[in-house]
C-alpha cells in the first residue's frame, strides 16, 4: 500500500513541471479544511456560530485526498491546516492527515490550530514528529493557560488566552466605511466541513459559496470566473458583498 502511495506521488511529480506555469494557487497562501463541525467547547460558547450547529457532519477523507494531491500536482507551497470552527484535535484521523500533508507535501507549513483540551506533551511531540510546524493553542481558562504553557516543543507552539469576537452576529452590524483590501477568497481557501469552498472564516453561514467538491473539482472551482472577479473586487477595495460592508478585518 506503501509502495502505491508513493508510485502516486512520483507521478504526479512529472506532472508539477508541466503545470507550474498554470498554477491554480498563484494567489493562495493558505488553505484551511475544516473536517467536522465538531467542537468539544461550542456549548460552553454562546457566542461561537457552532454553537448553532444540530446535525454533526464528517468531511470525507476522500475529498481531504483529492486537495492534497491537488496540492502537490500544481505545487502548493503554502500552509495547510485542518480547522475553521471545528475542533481537530477531536478527529481520529488528525494524525494521519498530518502525516499524509507531509510527506504528500513537504515543503508546505502544517498549522494546528487548537483548543488543547486533548494535548498534552506525548501528543505534542506526537504531532511534531508527525509534520506539524506550528501550533496555536487557545486556552480558555487561566488554568488551562497554565497548563498547555509547560508543553516544550523544538516547533513555536503559542499559547494565547482566547476572547470570542462578535462574528456571530456580524450581518446585524452596521455598514462601516472601509476601503481596505481584503484577499478573500483566494489568498485562504476555506474547505467547508460539507466540502464547499466558502468566502472567508468571518462567513459562518457560508452563504457566499464558489463551488462543492463532493461535485466539482478544486482545479474546477478556483478556475471558475465568479470566484476570481470576488477576489478581483476585494482585493481593490470594493467591499460590495454585504457581509464585506459591515467587516473591519482584512484576510
Amino acid at each position: 500500500m506503501i509502495k502505491e502511495f508513493l508510485k502516486k506521488i512520483k507521478k504526479i511529480d512529472k506532472l508539477e513541471q508541466k503545470n507550474n506555469n498554470q498554477c491554480i494557487f498563484k494567489y493562495t497562501n493558505r488553505i484551511s479544511i475544516e473536517l467536522s463541525n465538531l467542537c468539544n467547547y461550542s456549548f460552553l460558547h454562546k457566542k461561537c456560530p457552532l454553537n448553532k450547529i444540530k446535525i454533526p457532519k464528517i468531511l470525507s477523507e476522500k475529498i481531504v485526498n483529492h486537495i492534497l494531491y491537488t496540492c502537490k500536482k500544481y505545487n502548493f507551497q503554502g500552509a495547510i491546516a485542518f480547522h475553521t470552527y471545528n475542533e481537530p484535535g477531536i478527529d481520529p484521523r488528525l494524525m494521519m492527515f498530518i502525516n499524509k500533508t507531509k510527506l504528500i507535501l513537504p515543503k508546505s507549513k502544517i498549522i494546528l490550530q487548537t483548543n488543547g483540551f486533548y494535548l498534552d506533551q506525548i501528543l505534542a511531540k506526537e504531532y511534531e514528529k508527525n509534520g506539524v510546524n506550528i501550533i496555536r493553542i487557545s486556552a480558555y481558562s487561566q488554568k488551562e493557560y497554565i497548563r498547555l504553557s509547560k508543553i516544550k516543543l523544538k516547533i513555536p507552539i503559542i499559547v494565547t488566552m482566547q476572547i470570542l469576537d462578535d462574528r456571530l452576529n456580524i450581518r446585524s452590524h452596521l455598514e462601516i466605511d472601509n476601503k481596505k483590501p481584503c484577499y478573500a477568497p483566494l489568498n485562504e481557501i476555506i474547505v467547508t466541513n460539507e466540502g464547499k469552498i466558502s468566502l472567508c472564516c468571518l462567513d459562518w453561514e457560508r452563504k457566499y459559496i464558489f463551488g462543492d467538491l463532493y461535485k466539482q473539482t478544486l482545479k474546477e472551482i478556483l478556475q471558475n470566473k465568479k470566484i476570481f472577479e470576488v477576489y478581483k473586487k476585494l482585493s481593490t477595495g470594493n467591499r460590495f458583498l454585504d457581509i464585506c460592508k459591515k467587516c473591519d478585518w482584512q484576510r
